[in-house]
């Protein structure tokens, strides 16, 4: 945080007050190590009504671009610094309906660029469902039909730290499909979509439990420093200890006085905020 003096021999009453009230220190909220559980609801996002059943139903003009209940996970306390992430909910498909899990960063609330039948792929860690209203597939392969008008039941775990993801698309006591440690390249998951493009069709796509794991991380002592021009201190603005790859952050005022002297923020610095990872 570079300061040039520009001013000595002055009270500080001659220094407009404002210039002080700026000055503070924010930090973010140190992660708590341990085992989350959450439940979200789905939400209708595009041409769809929640029929707040667990069952939503599809505009009549779907075909004309898509409908789509959404599940955002995005929310939720510390998930982007979770070591691993399990989802489990239940659906049931429409004529033709495919279920995305993937990283709100990369989809948005919009399914990507999807476009009627031409579901984007991009930013999912895997998808399920029909295409064709006759066969159930897992990323496009290998088809199976028992999955068709059944209460399917996901589970899925997303190993972050590895880069893999295990599943397990059950029926009652039938597994449909199952995988373990499929790599993926796709680092969350954020968002769950079930999405269709049929007219006035009904799907099921009921409460997504959520569980996710945030690990010990080790402790870093940290200083937050105003410097002048040759880099000599002039004020500790912030000490303590943080979690690693936690942020911190200080926002000042445009005046620091030290010993009668007083300094200003570099006039080629705007906005000035200077964030500090452990």
């Amino acid at each position: 945080m570079n300061f040039k003096k520009f001013i000595s021999g002055v009270s500080a009453f001659a220094i407009a007050a404002s210039a002080f009230a700026g000055m503070a220190v924010t930090a973010n909220a140190a992660l708590v190590p341990g085992d989350y559980n959450e439940t979200i609801s789905p939400a209708g996002v595009e041409r769809v009504t929640n029929n707040n059943d667990g069952t939503f139903t599809t505009a009549s003009n779907a075909g004309n671009k898509y409908a789509m209940a959404l599940a955002d996970l995005s929310g939720l306390e510390d998930i982007d610094k979770a070591s691993s992430v399990t989802v489990e909910f239940d659906t049931v498909n429409a004529a033709r309906f495919i279920v995305g899990l993937g990283d709100k960063d990369t989809r948005g609330t919009t399914a990507g660029t999807s476009s009627k039948s031409t579901y984007d792929t991009n930013g999912l860690v895997m998808r399920f469902g029909t295409t064709d209203g006759t066969y159930y597939r897992v990323n496009g392969g290998t088809n199976n039909s028992a999955a068709m008008n059944a209460t399917v039941h996901a589970s899925v775990t997303l190993n972050r730290a590895e880069g893999k993801y295990s599943y397990t698309l059950s029926s009652g006591e039938t597994t449909l499909f199952s995988a373990s440690d499929v790599e993926t390249t796709v680092d969350n998951i954020t968002v769950i979509e079930a999405y269709s493009w049929v007219g006035s069709a009904t799907f099921t796509f009921s409460d997504v439990s959520v569980s996710y794991t945030i690990p010990d991380v080790p402790l870093h002592n940290y200083t937050i420093n105003a410097v002048d021009e040759n880099e000599n201190v002039i004020a500790e603005i912030a000490t303590g200890s943080a979690g690693e790859g936690n942020t911190y952050g200080a926002d000042l005022g445009a005046v620091i006085e030290n010993n009668g002297v007083f300094y200003q923020l570099d006039p080629s610095i705007v906005g000035y905020k200077a964030e500090f990872t452990g």
